[in-house]
């Protein structure tokens, strides 16, 4: 594989290749290495007949994709050669980024990737046949050591150790070696809603400490302190039906019906010409004594720290925190609230100040690859349309920002659909190189973004393209087409100010 030109190629920054060891191994369905008929075979022994034990993502493509509601009774469980009835943009629980996939989006212009180890605890005790270790911080282990063993399978297939195109680098001079050779360079992170956690110890600034440099030595180098729900460092941001506040009644503005008591948390009106979801309620609870601890142990180990997820008070205790040292963060799969529906307006948004102080630090901001609450038209959202709307919104307010997206395969956010009208002609050029791109191929199926959407992976270049046709102008693609690189130099001076 050829080396690029001036950094070029872009990044996704939040990325779960190994959720199929998440949840019990029972939720998502397909592994990411190994031959495709084994890899992605059928189904049916973790989604049960016709998938009506696909709870997961039956409901969630009603509820949160607006899938019909034939899809509450299951699918076909085919999976490897012809994929009846996935993959698909608004599958939420089949392997999404299986080595055949990635390794296109690599040939098409992906050079490097986030790839998040992930769990939820609940959604493991909620799972029949669940099996394995159920704690975040077990599974986290099982998925990091997955990734190395990719690695070294694709060394093996590839000539050698070191020789593989899927590198999972440690320091910046490694990512930027491997981004020049035009290979995908990988950083190891972590997404959980109990970072650090051992069940039953309370955690210590000590054990704290110990967790960070476990980790580092693992390979990990970019972290998410918080996730779905409050945890020992910080407070969770107050953002979907799974979140219940303690300070509303039963079935108020605040807890209206459908919202559901999972996540229970205190919360206090916002302003109102800020957060307006339901009632624009917010959750006070910022960084914690621990949460200063945690902080100060990830820059002084080089972490790029990911402040998605948080609440407003939490986000900006961590800006303080890191800016008084000139240390950056990243937001790795990010929404804009100046640019979301005004109902749905909440802290999990970042607000234009936010962006702009993550941007005099030398941040990035990557945004959410399906911007569903993007304003506009009903039919153009969570489309090519909606993202190039928030994305033009981000060069606007903080352009040194830009960097990238992040596409949350395999994490329950669902793909960017078909967009109404033009899309991209096959074959057209690779984003990044000189490489022209046909139609995706897995199996005897065939994938073209004009029907399916982003389907998986593999598609990421067509997204890129689709971009163009959505009317990005080359001089606005310029940032995320280098967005790779632009990680890189964030990373560069996370070491620096450390």
């Amino acid at each position: 594989m050829g080396g690029d030109v001036e950094g070029l190629g872009f990044a996704d920054l939040h990325l779960h290749q190994h959720a199929h060891l998440a949840f019990g191994g029972r939720v998502i369905a397909g592994a990411p290495s190994g031959e495709l008929a084994d890899a992605l075979a059928s189904c049916r022994a973790a989604h049960g007949p016709h998938g009506i034990l696909d709870l997961l993502g039956n409901i969630g493509r009603v509820v949160l994709l607006g899938a019909g509601w034939r899809a509450l009774l299951g699918h076909r469980t085919t999976g490897y050669p012809a994929f009846d009835d996935w993959l698909r943009w608004d599958d939420l629980t089949h392997q999404g980024a299986h080595e055949d996939m990635l390794r296109r989006a690599v040939d098409g212009g992906l050079r490097l990737v986030v790839m998040h180890a992930l769990h939820n605890e609940l959604v493991y005790r909620l799972t029949p046949g669940a099996r394995g270790p159920g704690n975040d911080m077990a599974v986290v282990d099982l998925q990091l050591a997955a990734a190395h063993e990719m690695e070294a399978s694709i060394d093996a297939r590839s000539g050698g150790h070191g020789r593989g195109w899927y590198r999972i680098v440690r320091t910046p001079e490694e990512a930027r070696e491997v981004i020049a050779s035009g290979r995908l360079a990988v950083v190891l992170g972590i997404e959980v809603d109990t970072l650090f956690a051992t069940p039953g110890v309370e955690p210590t600034p000590a054990s704290v400490r110990a967790a960070v440099a476990k980790y580092h030595d693992a390979g990990v180098r970019h972290v998410m302190p918080c996730h779905l729900r409050d945890n020992a460092f910080g407070g969770a941001a107050f953002a979907l039906l799974l979140h219940w506040s303690r300070s509303a009644g039963i079935f108020s503005t605040v807890n209206p019906l459908g919202s559901l008591p999972v996540y229970r948390m205190r919360t206090e009106p916002g302003q109102t010409d800020t957060y307006r979801y339901r009632g624009g309620h917010r959750n006070p609870r910022g960084l914690t004594d621990l949460g200063g601890v945690l902080v100060d142990e990830l820059m002084a180990h080089g972490f790029l720290i990911d402040v998605d997820h948080m609440s407003a008070a939490t986000r900006a205790d961590v800006l303080d925190r890191t800016g008084a040292r000139h240390y950056p963060v990243v937001a790795g799969h990010a929404e804009l609230l100046t640019t979301s529906r005004p109902e749905l307006r909440s802290e999990r948004q970042l607000t234009d100040a936010e962006v702009a102080r993550i941007e005099a630090a030398g941040g990035v901001v990557a945004l959410l690859l399906r911007q569903s609450v993007q304003a506009g038209p009903a039919t153009s959202r969570g489309t090519s349309d909606t993202f190039a709307e928030a994305y033009r919104h981000l060069l606007r307010t903080a352009p040194g920002a830009a960097g990238g997206f992040g596409s949350d395969l395999n994490g329950f956010a669902g793909s960017p659909g078909a967009r109404a009208g033009a899309s991209v002609q096959y074959p057209f050029p690779s984003p990044v190189g000189t490489a022209s791109m046909p139609r995706a191929t897995l199996g005897t199926r065939t994938f073209d973004i004009a029907d399916h959407g982003v389907a998986h992976a593999g598609m990421l270049p067509d997204f890129v393209a689709e971009l163009r046709v959505a009317g990005l102008s080359e001089h606005e693609l310029a940032p995320l087409l280098r967005s790779a690189t632009r990680y890189v130099e964030m990373w560069e001076r996370a070491m620096t100010a450390r």
